[in-house]
């Protein structure tokens, strides 16, 4: 067990923010941050169904352009879809909402909302795209954290601590891309099956550290794995979303209850570990 007696609160952010890489290896990020791994494949929108985009993206009269962003016209293949996520992802932190339009989206990249159409086919195309490249980001992010304890003689308490960290950092450090992850207009396996697969794989990445913490002898609950992981994303997630709708504070401002990242995180594994 841990102990939170001492009032010590540590709070640790090694998180990235997401990356969003074109098919010319330009790195773009929610927020501004290193390059990650994976992107999804080319196509009016990778979160469902593929297809080869034939059109001349970002076509238009030459001129100059806004801070951040491309003249008409001067997109390659593939950039301007990218260029769209980043956008829009921007609108949403800036926001803490998607109240926005798709054409909104495409004048704050410079573009025709034509031009837009060409890559995603309604603003919840566009959503899924960006939770799709959320979720393999948040997945990259919790793998990589693990990694970083994957001595044998590792402490797996701290194992489960440190991912814990790495979720509501993400989380807080990508707050645009995390508020559309769990969108039910947007997590609809039907019509985004690659998102669908994007989600399971961030979710089995919880489930690998579980079951590395039972095989370390830290857990011994008779509960599924599954479960344990369920439980302990469900924990997360909610401290993560409070904090991001200020309805807990980590800080002195008095606006919510106080809250304490890592005190949380202790409460947490502790249950998790309890014999």
């Amino acid at each position: 067990m841990l102990d939170v007696s001492s009032g010590y609160i540590y709070i640790e952010s090694e998180v990235t923010t997401v990356n969003i890489k074109s098919a010319h290896g330009n790195a773009m990020t929610d927020e501004g941050g290193e390059a990650g791994r994976r992107r999804p494949s080319e196509g009016t929108s990778s979160a469902g169904k593929s297809g080869a985009d034939k059109s001349g993206a970002g076509n238009g009269k030459d001129g100059s352009a806004p801070a951040r962003r491309k003249a008409r016209g001067s997109f390659h293949h593939g950039d301007l879809a990218d260029a769209l996520v980043v956008a829009g992802t921007e609108m949403i932190a800036e926001r803490a909402s998607a109240d926005f339009s798709l054409r909104e989206v495409a004048g704050a990249v410079g573009v025709s909302h034509t031009a837009a159409y060409r890559h995603f086919s309604s603003k919840t195309e566009l959503m899924a795209e960006i939770a799709l490249r959320g979720f393999r980001a948040l997945q990259a992010h919790l793998e990589d954290s693990a990694d970083r304890l994957s001595d044998p003689d590792a402490d797996l308490h701290e194992l489960l601590l440190q991912v814990g960290r790495t979720y509501i950092a993400f989380a807080v450090d990508n707050a645009g891309t995390y508020r559309i992850l769990f969108r039910p207009d947007v997590c609809n396996r039907a019509p985004f099956p690659a998102l669908a697969n994007a989600a399971d794989e961030a979710f089995l990445a919880l489930v690998a550290v579980i079951e590395k913490a039972r095989g370390g002898g830290i857990i011994t609950r008779d509960i599924a794995d599954e479960m344990l992981a369920s439980t302990f994303w469900a924990s997360l997630h909610g401290y993560a979303s409070l904090l991001l709708d200020r309805q807990i504070s980590e800080g002195a401002d008095v606006y919510a209850p106080p809250a304490e990242r890592e005190t949380f995180l202790i409460l947490i594994v502790n249950a998790l570990t309890a014999q």
